[in-house]
C-alpha cells in the first residue's frame, strides 16, 4: 500500500508500507520508490531501521553501506561513485578503474590543471593533470615517465653544504650517497677503512692495464655520434667489479640482459698504473743524470 502526498506525478512523497515481517509495521522509504533504508514502527510505537529486500542500501551492525549507483556530497549528479564537491573547481572523485580507466581517486585545484592518483592492483599511478608523472609497475619499480620535461627527477635541498639527496643501503648498512654542496655534486660509494681487512698495496698495474683495449665506437641507437670507451665483457676479464652482468645473458623469453659497467671502478687500476709509470720516469731520470755525470768527468779528463 502506498500513501501519496500532493497527489500529482512530480513532486510529491510517498509513504511506503510493503510487506516486511512484523505486526502494524510502517515502513517509510529514505528516497523515492521503495528501494532504500526503511524506518518501521510496530504497534507500541518504536522506531527501528529495517532493509527491505532489493534494496541498495545494506547494514552491518551501525554501519550502512550503498550498494550501486553514485554517491555526491555537495554536488549533484556525480560523475563518479563518489564525488565530494569541496569549492569552485575542487572536487574529489573516487572512479571505479573497471569503467573509468583514467582514475580510481583524482583531486581537480582549479579548473583543468589538476592532480590525479591512479590506485588500482597494479600499477599505482601518480598523474599531473592527464599526462602520467609518475608510476610503481607490476614488479615494484618507479617510474618517471618524461613525457614534458627534460627532467625526470628533481631532488632540490636548502643551499648549503653535504646536502644529502639520496642514500643507498644494503640491509642495514648504508653503501652509498648523492650529496651537493654549495657548487657540485658527489655521488659516494662507501670507502670507510673501518670496513676493509686484507688491504695490501696493488702491483702490476701497468701489466693489467694494458690487457684492457679502448676503442672508439658509436652506439646503435645513435649512429652520429662517437665516443671512447670499451666493451664491457673485456673490461670485466681483467677488473670484474666494474661490469654488472654476464656476456651473451639474455632471459627466460630469450631477449637481451645486456652488460652494464661503472667506468669509476677501473680508477684504482689507472691510478696504481700511473704510480708505477711514474716510479719508473724517476729511475731513468736519476740514470740519466748518473749517466750525464759520468760522460762530463769523461770530457774534462786530459
Amino acid at each position: 500500500m502506498t500513501l501519496r502526498l500532493n497527489g500529482s506525478t512530480s513532486g510529491y512523497t510517498e509513504i511506503d508500507a510493503p510487506a516486511v515481517a512484523g505486526s502494524n509495521t510502517l515502513v517509510l522509504p529514505t528516497g523515492n520508490g521503495t528501494n532504500g533504508q526503511y524506518l518501521q514502527t510496530n504497534g507500541s510505537g518504536v522506531l527501528s531501521w529495517a532493509t527491505v529486500a532489493g534494496s541498495q542500501w545494506t547494514t552491518s551492525g551501525s554501519d550502512i553501506y550503498y550498494t550501486t549507483g553514485k554517491v555526491g556530497i555537495g554536488v549533484t549528479n556525480p560523475s563518479a561513485k563518489l564525488q565530494v564537491n569541496l569549492g569552485t573547481d575542487k572536487n574529489i572523485w573516487f572512479h571505479d578503474h573497471a569503467t573509468n580507466s583514467t582514475a580510481i581517486s583524482s583531486v581537480n585545484d582549479a579548473g583543468s590543471a589538476y592532480a590525479q592518483l591512479s590506485i588500482q592492483a597494479s600499477p599505482l599511478i601518480l598523474r599531473n593533470g592527464t599526462s602520467e608523472a609518475m608510476r610503481v609497475d607490476t614488479t615494484g619499480s618507479l617510474v618517471f615517465p618524461n613525457t614534458s620535461s627534460n627532467w625526470n627527477i628533481s631532488s632540490e635541498r636548502p643551499s648549503g653544504s653535504n646536502q644529502g639527496h639520496v642514500r643507498f643501503v644494503n640491509g642495514t648498512t648504508q653503501v652509498g650517497s648523492i650529496t651537493t654542496s654549495t657548487t657540485s655534486t658527489a655521488y659516494n660509494t662507501t670507502s670507510d677503512y673501518r670496513l676493509k681487512e686484507n688491504v695490501i698495496p696493488l702491483t702490476g698495474a701497468i701489466e693489467r692495464l694494458q690487457q684492457i683495449p679502448v676503442y672508439r665506437f658509436n652506439f646503435i641507437a645513435d649512429p652520429d655520434k662517437t665516443v671512447d670507451g670499451f666493451l664491457a665483457h673485456e673490461a670485466q676479464a681483467v677488473v670484474p667489479e666494474c661490469v654488472t652482468g654476464a656476456k651473451d645473458e639474455v632471459d627466460a623469453d630469450g631477449n637481451p640482459v645486456y652488460q652494464g659497467i661503472d667506468q669509476s671502478k677501473l680508477v684504482p687500476l689507472l691510478t696504481a698504473a700511473l704510480q708505477e709509470a711514474l716510479a719508473e720516469i724517476e729511475n731513468l731520470k736519476a740514470s740519466n743524470a748518473a749517466l750525464e755525470s759520468r760522460i762530463a768527468a769523461l770530457e774534462v779528463t786530459p
